[in-house]
């Protein structure tokens, strides 16, 4: 006769049993449909004999690795990743385009300092040898990805990655909300890096738009700091004592128009070099664009009580192993996520396509 406690034993550990498989079927939703009809139940099958007995959730390991490789089954598709013919022409038109944006950023103090140049000459003073080298290398970075020497272009963009991480780096102890303010810069300095290696250099066909683009704000930011003039009783020298990162105080006034127009233009250049690439290639951009501005959303939201407290000492309080942690998940969590979207949309596409090929038949 059975005993009446090991009924009781056995029905507690099935249902303990069916909640956790219905709780690691819910993780394996971050796989794809396709991949779940063929391995979904004998990956259960595999987790649940793997599991202590009565465990009624997954380990919080578990569910990491659970999510991180769905995602990346997502990504990779048929396991071409990366190495896919529209992720590599993707990849390359990110490349060129963080790189004339951060060209054009690292220029942009020397040209405000020309500009002030004309009323001020001690202005000159104001550029560092830092400066200098920021601007100077990611200007032969932005020359050689517009021409043919594609693993030359990479190779001057992992130079230009590097030196704006140890600018930036050295400054740390002194200065650590400077280095917080700049990681975004630092992902995309490495993601132009990483996205010409990828495609192999520079391609063949970018729009040439871009580089007018950023030839363009080059002279607008020229042209602004150029025709300021200081207000009667005011001098120009604060503004050039100022930090970098004060530049971009602007008054909209009439003498500042030639400015106004250069940096119109540079930025319909930019647009109408978008709207000339492919829309699998603009998903795809977007995609590798999506990190830095997710660690800027991040930095000012979450990072601002750290922003606002640690100059307040001395020596200033630098960031935790925690707070590391999150910048560096920030941007490969936002990248996993925008590439298993661009997977979901060309999916539905696809899908899409199918039934209304169906329906004319």
């Amino acid at each position: 006769m059975t005993d009446p406690q090991d009924v009781q034993a056995e029905g507690t550990s099935q249902t303990a049993e069916d909640v956790l498989a219905a709780r690691y079927r819910k993780l394996l939703r971050w796989y794809p449909a396709d991949h779940r009809d063929h391995y979904e139940e004998e990956m259960i099958g595999v987790l649940l004999d793997d599991a202590a007995p009565g465990r009624r959730r997954p380990t919080p390991a578990e569910a990491a690795v659970l999510v991180v490789t769905g995602l990346r089954t997502r990504i990779t598709g048929t396991g071409t990743a990366l190495g896919h013919p529209r992720w590599r022409e993707g990849a390359a038109v990110a490349g060129v385009l963080l790189v004339l944006g951060l060209a054009v950023k690292a220029v942009h103090p020397v040209a405000v300092m020309a500009g002030f140049a004309l009323h001020l000459p001690r202005a000159w003073g104001a550029v560092t040898p830092e400066v200098s080298l920021l601007a100077a290398v990611w200007a032969v970075a932005a020359v050689l990805v517009l021409t043919p020497l594609r693993r030359t272009a990479a190779v001057a963009a992992w130079v230009a990655a590097a030196a704006q991480a140890a600018v930036l780096g050295v400054s740390y102890l002194e200065d650590p909300v400077a280095v917080l303010d700049g990681t975004w810069v630092i992902v995309a300095s490495f993601i132009a890096a990483l996205g010409l290696t990828v495609a192999g250099g520079a391609p063949r066909l970018i729009p040439k738009t871009f580089a007018i683009g950023a030839v363009l704000a080059v002279i607008g930011t020229f042209c602004t700091y150029a025709l300021t003039r200081a207000v009667p009783g005011e001098s120009l020298e604060p503004l050039v004592r100022a930090p970098f990162h004060v530049y971009l105080i602007y008054n909209w006034r009439l003498d500042n128009l030639p400015a106004d127009v250069f940096l119109a233009a540079a930025a319909i250049a930019v647009l109408l070099g978008l709207r000339r690439l492919a829309p699998a290639v603009r998903l795809r951009l977007a995609a590798f664009v999506a990190p830095p501005v997710a660690l800027i959303v991040v930095v000012h939201r979450v990072y601002a009580g750290f922003a606002a407290s640690s100059p307040r000492f001395d020596p200033p309080v630098l960031l935790t192993a925690g707070e590391w942690a999150g910048l560096v998940l920030v941007p490969l969590v936002t990248f996993l996520l925008a590439a298993a979207f661009v997977h979901r949309v060309e999916r539905l596409a696809e899908l899409v396509e199918l039934g209304r090929a169906a329906r004319r038949r």
